[in-house]
């Protein structure tokens, strides 16, 4: 009788395919083990919860907390929840909490400017119009210019040409060109 020894990783679990994940990394990949990998997220998860029910938001003292650090903007990875969803060690997740503040969910969206966009997209409540729109590209004098401009019989191809503003509608041509410039007209203040 013959016993087949089956290779194993430096954490001593088998090394067969299902239990070896390739694991980006800046330096190239590197294989992880499943097991270990799994156990790593349930520890940096259950470390990150238990500093949660202890912290409170700095601002107002509410709980549940985020963490808030103006540089997650531009690399989302260094988030506390990617962190730990990737089962990065405690010594980095904690490394990573002690640069954040902690903050309830309402003062971060506050802080960051989500709360303004979240109240104004509730379902009746007014959107901003014309240069107080978000993504305003044309100011309200332009706005009517560009109408005087087309009333006194220029094409709105050449308009949207000197404003540089897509001229699809014009393309349509014949009568229809005037109904659908009734139409997009007003969505100038949008823009």
């Amino acid at each position: 009788m013959t016993t087949t020894i089956l290779p194993t990783l430096k954490c001593g679990h088998p090394a067969t395919t299902d239990n070896i994940r390739m694991v980006p990394h800046r330096s190239g990949a590197y294989r992880k083990c499943r097991l270990c990998l799994k156990l790593a997220k349930e520890k940096a998860k259950q470390h990150v919860q238990q500093i949660r029910a202890h912290t409170i938001c700095i601002t107002c003292g509410r709980q549940p907390i985020d963490w808030h650090r103006v540089e997650h903007e531009q690399h989302p990875t260094w988030r506390v929840g990617h962190m730990t969803a990737r089962g990065e060690t405690i010594k980095r997740i904690d490394a990573e909490i002690a640069l954040c503040t902690p903050l309830c969910r309402r003062c971060h969206m506050t802080l960051d400017g989500r709360m303004k966009i979240a109240i104004a997209n509730v379902k009746g409540s007014p959107r901003p119009k014309g240069e107080k729109h978000h993504a305003v590209r044309l100011s309200d004098v332009e706005v009517a210019d560009i109408r005087q401009r087309y009333k006194d019989g220029e094409r709105l191809k050449d308009i949207a040409a000197d404003y540089e503003v897509h001229p699809g509608w014009a393309s349509l041509g014949g009568e229809r060109e005037e109904t659908v410039m009734t139409v997009i007209l007003p969505t100038f203040t949008c823009f």
